[in-house]
């Protein structure tokens, strides 16, 4: 099991080598896959530094290519940093751009990356959440809940192949009754997180293609 430290204990560049080990542990059995760390590429209009470059083969051998944006911040991404990746991702040829942060996102960044096939993931010490992945895939949640999360109902949450194989509105219905549940009634009010060290796995696909 892959264990991360809290992002509030590491660098931004070290936050960038956790997305990177995230990535390689959720590549599953991809082809030729390989994750590199602040990567520069060139394009017609200059060259870039990217956190993280993905590259595999799919399709019977077709060479897919993956930008990944890191940002350790405090505050909510603006639309601005999504519309520069997607920038980054036009000019350089990318087949997809994906924006990790230890923040949340904006509803403007949220509604561009919906429009442009953006991924967006908030990945805190290991925990991923999956809020956005293309176009025709909406994500059943925007944000991170602010009251205390119950380790059950948060291992239920992040059982993956239930929210991909489950329609729209089962997802939303799933949603709804993990917020009704809330705390059991034998803890407190001050009933802790999930500790943020766990083992990674994210809820939903990347969607490294689309």
């Amino acid at each position: 099991m892959t264990k991360f430290r809290r992002a509030s204990e590491i660098t931004p560049e070290e936050y960038e080598l956790q997305v990177k080990m995230w990535l390689e542990s959720v590549a599953g059995e991809l082809d030729s896959f390989s994750a590199n760390h602040r990567e520069v590429l060139s394009s017609a209009d200059g060259e870039y530094e990217i956190d993280v470059v993905v590259r595999f083969k799919a399709l019977g051998g077709v060479q897919f290519k993956t930008l990944v944006e890191c940002k350790k911040h405090k505050n909510s991404i603006k639309r601005e940093l999504v519309q520069a990746l997607h920038q980054k991702q036009h000019s350089l040829g990318a087949n997809k751009a994906i924006l990790v942060s230890t923040s949340d996102f904006q509803n403007g960044a949220v509604e561009f990356a919906k429009a442009h096939g953006v991924a967006l993931v908030r990945l805190l010490g290991g925990a991923a959440l999956y809020i956005r992945g293309s176009k025709n895939n909406d994500a059943p949640i925007h944000r991170f809940p602010r009251r205390p999360i119950p380790m059950r109902a948060f291992c239920t949450l992040q059982r993956a192949d239930l929210f991909r194989k489950a329609s729209t509105a089962t997802r939303i219905w799933r949603w709804s009754a993990f917020l009704r549940a809330g705390a059991p009634a034998s803890h407190s009010r001050r009933t802790a997180s999930p500790p943020l060290n766990s083992s990674v796995e994210a809820v939903g696909n990347p969607s490294w293609t689309s």
